[in-house]
Order: C-alpha cells, then structure tokens, then sequence
C-alpha cells in the first residue's frame, strides 16, 4: 500500500503544479486581455474625442506606423541582396491597386470624394454617392481610391485626388444615440479609424439578381434595374465603429455613412459596394486629370502673387506703408462705404400665415422674432444708415392680405419699433428719429408691403421680385431673412459690408452670411451687394421655389467670395406660432436636381461679369485636392493652351 500511496501522491503533487500553471498562465493571459481592451477603450475614447486627446493616439500610431515601415525597409534589405525590383515590392508591401466603388442600391451612381463638384465651403473631404456615370466623360482622381493592405487582414482606403486615407468619424457628444458616423478622407497614415475589412457578399440565388432601388421619396417613382451577382461586390467593415458602412437614399447626392453594430442583413444592398479595378488607360487618364488640376492652382497662384506685388507697389509709390503676414488680403483702397455716408439696406422677408393658428397680424412672429432682435442689433445712437423692411407674401393671404390688414401692419410696426426702442433705454428723440423721422428726414426703419400672384408656395422668388424691387429704390445691399430668424450677434452690418468690400474677386462681389445653429452646413441667411442683383437680374434663380436656394447661393461664389461669418450668429424659433410642419409650405424636392446645373450657370455668369470689368477670373472648385469641373473642361482647356 505505501509505494502506491506514494505514486499516487506523486501523481497528485504533478496534477497540482499542472493545474497551478494553468491557474497562474490564465490570470496572465485575462491580465494581457484586460490590458490590450483597456488600451483600445482608451484608444476608441481619444479618437472619438477632441482634437487636444487625438495628439497622444495619433503620435503614438504614428510612430508604431514608423516602425513597421523601417522593419520592413531592413527585412527588404537582407532578402534584396542586389535586387532593386525585389526591394522596392517588399518594401511598399503591395503593387497600386485603384477601384472605383459603387453602391449597390443606387446602380448607376459612383462613390465619390465631396458632396458634388461645386461645393469647396463644407464637407469637403466626406465620402458621398451621387456622380452619374453615364454622364463623367473619364473617371477623376476623386473617383479612384487605393485598396492598401494592413495587417490582419484589414485595408486601407486612399484617394488618388489627395493621397489621404479614409477614416470612419464619430457623430458628436450631443447627437442623437443612432446619429450615422461620417466617412472622410483626412489622415496621411492608417490607424485604427483607418482599418476597414473588405467582406464577401455571399452569392445570392437566381431570383435575387434583380436589384430593386429603393423608392424615391422625392418623385415617389420605384425603379427597378438588373445588376448580376459579381465577385467585386463587398461590404465594408470599420473596426475602429465596429459596423458596416452603408449607401442608399434617393436624393442627387447621398453621404456614404455607417452605424455602430455588429449585426447587419447582407441581403440588403445599402450594405453592398462593387469594386471595380481601374485599368492602365484609366489610371492614366486620371492622374493627367490630377496634374493638370494642379498645375491650374499653380497658375492662379502665381497670377495672384503677380498681381499683389502690383499693388503692393502701387500702394508704396502712394507713400501708404503696412505689411501684410503671409496670406492676408490687402486692404481696401479708399474709404469703406460705412464711414463716407448713410447705406441703404433692404432686409427682404417672405411671410405666409398659412399653417400657423394666428387669428391676426399682431401675432405674427415677425415681431416677437426678428424685429425685436433687429431692433435690438443696432447702436442706434450711433447709426446712420437706414433700413428698410420689404415684407412680401401671397395674394390673397386669409390674414396678410384681406381687409385692413396692410394698414394694422404698418401701425404695429411703427408700434413695435417704438415700444423696442423704449424698452433698450433710447430716449425720446432717438425714437423719433428712428422710427418716425425728425425735420422732414426719413425714418432710419421704414417699410414696404407687396403681395405676388405667383410665389404660391415659393418663398425663393418672392424674395427675388422684392430683391430687383429693393435694388431699384436705391438699395445698397439686401439681408435675406425669414419671420422667425432671431439675431444674436449685433453690428452684423459692418462684419458684412467688410467682408464684401475687401472680396478677392472685386469689391463687393460676393455672398456673406451668419451662422445659423440649427443649421451651420449652408448659408440659411445670405446678405449681398446689389451687384449680386444685377449680375443675375435675381436674388435666387427661378429654377428654386423653396430649398436649394440657399444651397446654391452657398456655392455660386466659390470659397474666395463666400463669406461664411461664425462672428455673426442667428438662430430660428421654428415652431412660431405653427400649427404642424417646421415648413409652411410644400418642399420642392426636385429642384435638387437642378441644383449643379444652376451652380454651373452661375459660375460662367459671375465670370462673364469679370472678364468684362478685367478682373481676374474665379478659379475652379477645389473639392479635397482636386478640382472635379477639370474632368470635364480639360480637352476644352488643352485647346487654349493649358
């Protein structure tokens, strides 16, 4: 019994120490594990945070990056041995491979860099679906994108238009909980907001090779198109969001966007991209695109420096003596229009009282909204322009234009003018003045009603009939505003008059405007010179009854004379006084479509007008690196002698 007692102890002693082992090399490993998923919390944290957390993340991933291409670099070295061709594949790790991608769900629509090739204001490096393919005479650089691999089986995305790899960006702390994550081109090396997986779409039967677009909630029209299950379709995964990113929607252009989740149903094409590789002849054409793109920035580069040294001169032969940090526009000639005399400004306001629950004009919200704070946005001691307010609505309007509504409007406006003024402490003369005039002078705030038989629904082109109006009185410049508008900021009149006369392009060519809260995109709001009136003969295009309008007027004037101000902020009380909807009107959602061609005319009308007067041209949009209108007016411009 004792030798088998012994072994057995034996056996159990070693059962132990295995056991012990185990015990001890799992708590290691659960640590390792716990360490590494703390690491990349912190890592998600930080990237999804502010830029001043970013820096640690983005050094730190920089210089791993470094070290896995040096490590390469010295692998390549040992393994050349003589052979250049050899190390220079080892040590770039893959041959270029360029791809064209296109959703699934919205067939005949390619994936492009920027929202279209006109809008250089905002969005400029975000992913979007909407460039018609039929109608793209080559494919541009902001079109091609390299597949890069990484390791573990992820990829990298770059575009060729600016050599920058996609990212996937976290909506901000104060969106909604399923706010979509954003895709842009933005970061010279690939980390973890870079890794994507390419993922097969399992091959669908038979039945299923007819792709069914999804309704167009614009026209309300459902198409249908055949689209044969091919090997290039994929789903693209985002580690760093841990979801798939997605494309669909029926609108012209369409952000490319994803969602965090694991889960997603790949039967549903929103999730499914084909990638098309780019032959020689196409790469080739696209990179001669991107050089000739350039060498147009080059160009107006140099002719701008040209043409500042002139002035440069010109102002030193004067005797004026100033210097200018690099960048910085020079200043006007001459004395600003707010200090030679008294500017005429017209603030035009389209008004309905359909769908809202007001029973008359002293409950508009005009009063309570825009008028009490335009009252109270101006020194009014010190003011010496004169504002006039053109408030136009439909004919007929059950409470603008019935009775005796104009006479109750034009009483409460003096009323409310005076009330305001009152209440800001302004004494009795300056209220006189302002609101009434004094010794046979015209008040400082005065008004016009007009009604229009034909802006039913059209509060664009209202604005544009009391625009022509406005500039035909003798208005210096006009202030697009909607009744519920609230100003915040005040003297926005002097940051806007500023911004238009010292324009790049010529003085007082230009669109300027506040930053609307409830929408910081576009320009809500757009103040102008009655240049802009003239030029177009219209303060929007008729093409626009109501949205993309102030699109367009975002983008006509390019970044050198689009004056987006963030010093002048508004905000909108959007349910004033509104029994449903935020909008009173029906949305013409088909102007959108209207919109690149409009932007188009408008470029060629704002440069027609330069050219008349010698000054230099505008220079075409630059989209995130590139200018798209080259992949359409390149042969144009080879001709001419680029």
């Amino acid at each position: 019994m004792a030798p088998s007692e012994a072994a057995l102890n034996r056996v159990l002693y070693v059962l132990l120490v295995v056991v012990g082992y185990l015990f001890v090399k799992e708590i290691q490993r659960a640590y390792e594990r716990r360490q590494q998923a703390l690491w990349d919390d912190r890592y998600i944290d930080a990237v999804r945070s502010s830029p001043e957390e970013w820096k640690l993340g983005w050094r730190l991933e920089d210089l791993e990056s470094r070290l896995h291409s040096q490590r390469r670099v010295a692998d390549a070295l040992v393994e050349a041995d003589g052979d250049v061709q050899h190390l220079v594949s080892a040590v770039s790790g893959h041959e270029e491979e360029y791809h064209t991608l296109e959703c699934v769900s919205r067939l005949g629509k390619r994936v492009h860099v920027g929202p279209d090739e006109f809008r250089d204001m905002a969005d400029r490096c975000h992913l979007f679906s909407g460039l018609d393919v039929k109608d793209a005479p080559a494919v541009g650089p902001h079109e091609l994108f390299e597949v890069v691999p990484l390791d573990d089986d992820a990829v990298g995305l770059r575009a060729l238009s600016n050599g920058k790899f996609a990212r996937v960006r976290a909506p901000g702390d104060e969106a909604a909980w399923d706010a979509p994550w954003t895709v842009e081109f933005a970061s010279p090396l690939p980390g973890l907001a870079e890794r994507f997986q390419l993922r097969n779409v399992p091959k669908p039967s038979a039945q299923d090779d007819v792709v069914k677009a999804q309704d167009d909630p614009w026209s309300g029209v459902t198409t249908t198109e055949t689209k044969a299950w091919a090997p290039s379709f994929r789903m693209l995964y985002s580690e760093l969001m841990r979801g798939f990113i997605q494309c669909n929607g029926g609108g012209v252009s369409e952000p490319v966007r994803g969602f965090s989740g694991e889960a997603a149903d790949e039967s549903r094409v929103e999730f499914q991209f084909n990638l098309t590789r780019a032959d020689a002849a196409t790469m080739a054409k696209a990179r001669e695109l991107l050089r000739a793109s350039k060498h147009a920035e080059e160009l107006r580069a140099k002719a701008d420096a040209n043409r500042r040294a002139r002035l440069l001169a010109a102002s030193a032969e004067r005797g004026e003596k100033f210097s200018l940090k690099p960048g910085e526009r020079l200043p006007r000639r001459g004395p600003s229009a707010l200090d030679s005399g008294s500017l005429k400004v017209a603030i035009v306001v389209p008004m309905t009282s359909r769908g809202t629950d007001m029973d008359g004009v002293e409950q508009s919200p005009l009063w309570f909204n825009l008028f009490a704070s335009f009252v109270e946005s101006v020194d009014w001691r010190k003011n010496r322009h004169t504002f006039h307010f053109y408030l136009g609505f439909d004919k007929g309007d059950d409470l603008y234009d019935t009775g005796d509504a104009w006479s109750e409007m034009r009483r409460a406006f003096r009323a409310h003018a005076k009330k305001a003024l009152r209440w800001l402490g302004y004494g009795n003369f300056t209220v006189a003045r302002v609101a009434d005039g004094i010794d046979g002078s015209k008040p400082a705030v005065d008004l016009t009603l007009v009604h229009f038989s034909d802006t039913a629904g059209a509060p664009s082109q209202a604005v544009s009939q009391m625009a022509r109006m406005a500039v035909g009185e003798g208005a210096d410049y006009i202030y697009q505003l909607n009744d519920d508008t609230i100003l915040v900021s005040k003297d926005w009149l002097t940051t806007y008059v500023k911004a238009l006369e010292n324009s790049e392009l010529a003085p007082n060519l230009g669109v300027a405007g506040p930053l609307d809260t409830t929408n910081e995109r576009i320009l809500t709001h757009a103040f102008v010179h009655k240049t802009h009136v003239e030029i177009f003969d219209a303060f929007f295009p008729a093409t626009f009854k109501n949205w993309w309008s102030d699109d367009w007027i975002s983008q006509v004037y390019g970044r050198r004379a689009t004056f987006a101000r963030k010093d002048v902020v508004v905000t909108h009380n959007v349910q004033s006084q509104k029994t449903g909807a935020w909008n009173r009107y029906d949305v013409d959602h088909s102007a959108q479509h209207a919109l690149h061609s409009e932007v188009q005319k408008g470029f060629v009308t704002i440069n027609a007008w330069l050219r008349a007067r010698d000054y230099p041209s505008m220079p075409l949009p630059s989209v995130c690196g590139y200018s798209p209108m080259m992949t359409r007016v390149y042969e144009r411009l080879m001709k001419r002698g680029l």
